[in-house]
């Protein structure tokens, strides 16, 4: 808030509370105290006590047109001028009661200390204002002594010139520790009132943020929500270029068998079969591009990088094929034939990151040749087959000690659609053994954040969750354990 707003806003409450001062002053100070007083004015001065009963009551019509006066003050200046009425209301008739009694030396002049303190302890002043009601409270009393015209009541006139001169210092004393007191509780109100609003912020972006999250769970694979949670993935970040592992499923015979079955059972057939995939990608920190149909697109390497990414997508690969195996009856019993999947698995470099722009949805995907390339083969494959490159073939050729579990079988060089110009060398890969992990499910986070992953942790594979860092203490098989 700047400077010039910050003063609006302080003159501008001093406005709220010399209107609520002012009625407190009136109401429980100046007319129940003048009242009170006459008592005393029956027992001291009993020839006066009328006079003075009418001098007093004299505040109550002007107390009134005092407040009118001041609930109509838009400033702090008109605030200030108004509630000086009240000042000379209090303090006018005091002076003339002195004047009817005839002596400047008379004890009613305290009732002037009282006005002087009460109106600088109530009003919240500025300066100039303050010495205003010092002047228009105690220039009237000094004025009695030419109008008495007795010099025994201009010594006693000295005499109490000095208590009323310590009154004025000790009330400009505690006028002051008041007014800074004030001024660094309104500056502690500000910053209390700052605070909320950058924690109302805070809270209202974090819980933008949690429902876009959560919107982002439902859309986008572990590994991707993950990476935008902790800031290394922007959503709103162009696509970059990365070399990722991409591997395409698809169910054989699909479309002659949709025409044949329910779509209901169709529909539940296709939950199991995404099932089974999405699970085998997640297990080996594979991101779950999308669904087409039949068809399951995937890849690795992107977000979260693995120096061993093409060996994962090999082996998620292979596991995808033997779930299905090992799912063959529940499957069989609904397709009512062997139901079988074919797979393509391709590397290369590709466009990775979140397309469409702010008027359409994000979608978290990689787009290039290799995905094409790896839609091809999966075409070209046969049933129950997976389908890779040279490429990959070279990569789980190399005996790590970790994946040595595979074998490939050379299917010679091909013309693959849309390739004509660039034949390629493929090869079937198959799983020798289960000695890495085979068949293996992963096991759920016990925190509620759904599948763990194969991670690599102190020279061992473990499962580990992609959300809270998660590590299955016990590992469920000893063939886990990384070779050294």
């Amino acid at each position: 808030m700047k400077g010039g707003n910050l003063k609006n806003r302080f003159d501008l409450e001093r406005v709220a509370r010399f209107k609520f001062v002012s009625n407190i002053a009136i109401g429980y100070y100046s007319l129940p105290l003048y009242f009170l007083f006459w008592i005393a004015d029956v027992i001291f001065v009993p020839h006066l006590k009328w006079k003075f009963l009418f001098l007093r009551s004299l505040i109550v019509p002007f107390s009134w047109v005092c407040l009118w006066v001041i609930n109509k003050a838009k400033t702090r200046k008109q605030a200030e001028f108004a509630c000086s009425l009240i000042t000379l209301a209090n303090s006018l008739p005091i002076v003339a009661m002195i004047y009817l009694i005839g002596d400047v030396g008379s004890p009613y002049y305290i009732g002037l200390l009282m006005v002087a303190t009460g109106v600088s302890d109530f009003f919240p002043w500025t300066l100039p204002f303050f010495f205003l009601q010092i002047l228009l409270i105690f220039v009237p009393y000094f004025l009695l002594v030419p109008a008495i015209g007795s010099m025994s009541d201009i010594s006693i006139l000295v005499l109490n010139s000095f208590f009323i001169v310590g009154t004025v210092v000790i009330i400009a004393i505690v006028r002051l520790f008041h007014e800074k007191l004030s001024r660094k509780e309104f500056h502690q109100r500000l910053m209390r009132e700052r605070e909320i609003r950058n924690r109302d912020r805070i809270i209202r972006q974090k819980t933008a943020q949690s429902i876009r999250l959560e919107r982002l769970s439902n859309q986008f694979s572990p590994q991707v929500v993950s990476n935008i949670k902790s800031g290394i993935l922007d959503i709103d970040k162009p696509p970059q270029e990365a070399e990722i592992c991409a591997l395409v499923v698809d169910i054989c015979g699909y479309t002659r068998s949709c025409r044949r079955l329910s779509p209901k059972v169709v529909h539940k057939v296709l939950n199991m079969f995404y099932r089974d995939c999405v699970q085998r990608f997640f297990k080996y920190d594979i991101t779950f591009d999308k669904t087409i149909g039949d068809a399951v697109l995937g890849f690795s390497n992107e977000p979260v990088k693995h120096s061993d990414y093409v060996q994962r997508s090999v082996q998620a690969a292979l596991e995808i094929m033997e779930t299905v195996e090992r799912n063959q009856p529940t499957y069989f019993e609904l397709w009512k034939e062997t139901f079988s999947v074919k797979i393509g698995l391709a590397v290369g470099l590709a466009e990775v990151g979140f397309f469409g722009d702010k008027n359409s949805p994000k979608n978290y995907t990689a787009s290039g040749e290799v995905m094409n390339l790896t839609a091809r083969l999966c075409s070209a494959a046969k049933p129950g087959q997976v389908l890779v490159t040279e490429e990959i073939f070279q990569v789980i050729s190399i005996q790590d000690g970790r994946w040595d579990s595979f074998g490939a079988t050379d299917e010679g060089v091909h013309i693959v659609a849309g390739y004509e110009d660039k034949p390629q060398q493929l090869y079937s890969a198959y799983q020798k053994t289960s000695k890495l992990v085979g068949n293996l499910d992963c096991p759920e986070c016990p925190n509620g954040h759904g599948q763990l992953h194969l991670d690599e942790h102190n020279s061992m594979f473990v499962f580990k969750c992609r959300i809270c860092d998660y590590i299955q203490d016990e590992l469920p098989s000893p063939l886990l354990r990384k070779a050294s």
